[in-house]
């Protein structure tokens, strides 16, 4: 197998035409730059500090730092916890050092953001959709303020594997374990989700050698990006993605937003003052491409103020639709989309909307009797919760206790408080 990879690696471009050297690289904030550091192993990258992963790194606005395996090694978990991003990248196919696997315990334990893994080497197959893999797949893992993600590759380290080999570089956030995918170039996106951003099955497959290593089993807290489907069909398939495909995952991940679906929901978190209004969008991609002219229905789980309302558009060009909502109760929300094609429903990640702030109520009106020469009292009417209301790009309709349907009568009588779809 050594043989074949270092096949594999003559006439390869370089992962960099300079290298800057071990030490700290600070990069030019973009308009929307995260502020942090990154920490980078620098025998698990090609170029240290001009390597793929750096500059990835360097354009998000982080201050990298790369470490030598001596230093990585010296370092505690309260030395990894000041990162908000730990990167274990591709050596361009080679071996990958044993550093990251003798502290693993160490570095893995402060892991508590957004984490990608994925089974193969895309520094390697730069040129092909692997540097644009490593781009999304940084930027993912970097994405949550205030933790520490992680992104890493298997490279090529186990592309001889036989099944259920354990990964001990990983034991630190976890029990996993892969298999060799004998160089298949079958791969499919299973999931709409911002570590795949802008790549589709093609970019991901023939590479002539576009997975190296699947995995056999993972944390339950992980989804599955992406599968190989067997070149070979005498291959076992264990893994049924949402879409109903069959394969074997090599890209797995966890953190905020993931959806193991083609269908994706954002925000995945917001807070409004009670009468405000939320808006919610949905995207379907399909192999990574976006799915126009696709019916969502949204759904407000039970346990919130506005439980059981439903609201549905139609996906855009780009594969989206936006709903928005107004809620006169406090409370919390939980929304999910979904979407049938083929028979099959599928359903994404879950949004969560806190309204906050006292119920909105109609105005206290009084009604005093006739005189007459008896006393008379005067008693306040009832005060009425104002409805839920929304609207979207396609029908609207609202279900629930104390929802209303909202439908064109309705305007003929009463003006709706709705707010304009995207």
């Amino acid at each position: 197998m050594k043989v074949r990879k270092w096949a594999r690696r003559i006439g390869a471009v370089a992962a960099a035409a300079t290298i800057i050297g071990i030490g700290t690289v600070a990069g030019a904030p973009t308009a929307d730059a995260l502020t942090g550091k990154a920490v980078i192993l620098d025998s698990s990258v090609s170029g240290g500090a001009a390597s793929i992963e750096a500059q990835a790194a360097i354009a998000l606005g982080l201050t990298v730092e790369v470490k030598t395996d001596v230093e990585w090694a010296a370092m505690t978990g309260a030395d990894f916890a000041t990162y908000r991003l730990i990167v274990i990248g591709d050596p361009t196919c080679d071996s990958l050092s044993p550093a990251a696997e003798a502290n693993a315990a160490t570095w893995g334990s402060v892991v508590n953001g957004n984490v990608v893994l994925i089974g193969t080497d895309p520094v390697f197959h730069q040129s092909i959709g692997g540097a644009a893999l490593t781009n999304s797949g940084i930027g993912f893992a970097a994405a949550a303020e205030g933790r520490t993600g992680l992104y890493a590759t298997l490279s090529c380290n186990y592309d001889s594997a036989g099944p259920n080999t354990p990964v001990p570089m990983l034991a630190g956030i976890g029990s996993f374990t892969v298999q060799s995918a004998d160089c298949n170039n079958n791969a499919h996106i299973v999931a709409s989700h911002p570590a795949l951003t802008g790549l589709t099955d093609t970019d991901l497959s023939n590479w002539s050698c576009s997975v190296h290593e699947a995995f056999d089993s993972w944390p339950s807290d992980f989804a599955v990006l992406a599968m190989m489907i067997p070149e070979d069909p005498a291959t076992p398939t264990p893994f049924t993605a949402a879409d109903g495909t069959k394969g074997i995952p090599y890209i797995v991940a966890r953190g905020e937003g993931l959806s193991a679906s083609d269908i994706s929901l954002t925000p995945p978190t917001s807070t409004f003052a009670t009468g405000g209004t939320a808006t919610l969008t949905a995207e379907i991609k399909s192999g990574g491409v976006v799915q126009p002219g696709v019916t969502v229905t949204f759904t407000a789980a039970a346990g919130g103020p506005n439980a059981g309302a439903t609201l549905s558009g139609v996906t855009d060009a780009a594969g989206r639709v936006s709903v928005t909502y107004v809620s006169n109760a406090p409370g919390t929300d939980t929304w999910t989309a979904t979407f049938t094609r083929d028979g099959i429903a599928q359903v994404s990640n879950v949004a969560t909307i806190v309204w906050e702030g006292a119920a909105i109520v109609a105005a206290t009106t009084t009604t005093v009797a006739p005189a007459t020469t008896t006393p008379t009292t005067t008693a306040p009417a009832v005060a009425a919760q104002l409805p839920v209301t929304g609207k979207s790009s396609g029908p609207l309709t609202a279900i629930g206790g104390g929802v209303v349907i909202l439908g064109v009568a309705l305007a003929l009588f009463k003006r709706p408080r709705w707010s304009a779809g995207t």
